[in-house]
């Protein structure tokens, strides 16, 4: 997955032979949205942005829990508060302490 990634990243070159970025941010956006993943856009500590995540597993002021496929997404922190919440993203505002990964179990 790291090698498909990086060749969606690699950059081009215009027809002057000037590198191109070629709109890094579109190519992965589109990358997470094929490998099934999620991305997490973090703002400073006080705010997160979650896009293609699964679900909310665990949710208070102090600790959010998100299923995001292969690995859970916990956010722990202070004052947490949902803003915005659709089917495809999720924006938080509070003060975020840590972010760790937790292996999913499988069934």
């Amino acid at each position: 997955m790291a090698q498909r990634f990086l060749e969606m990243m690699a950059l081009k070159k215009d027809g002057d032979g000037t590198p191109n970025d070629g709109g890094i941010r579109e190519k992965a956006s589109a990358f997470f949205e094929l490998s099934g993943d999620a991305k997490i856009t973090l703002i400073g500590n006080r705010e997160f942005i979650v896009e293609n995540y699964k679900g909310i597993t665990e949710y208070g002021s102090d600790l959010i829990r998100i299923n995001a496929g292969r690995l859970n997404v916990c956010f722990c922190g202070k004052n947490m508060e949902i803003k915005v919440l659709t089917q495809e993203l999720l924006y938080v505002a509070g003060s975020v302490c840590s972010l760790t990964f937790e292996q999913r179990q499988v069934r």
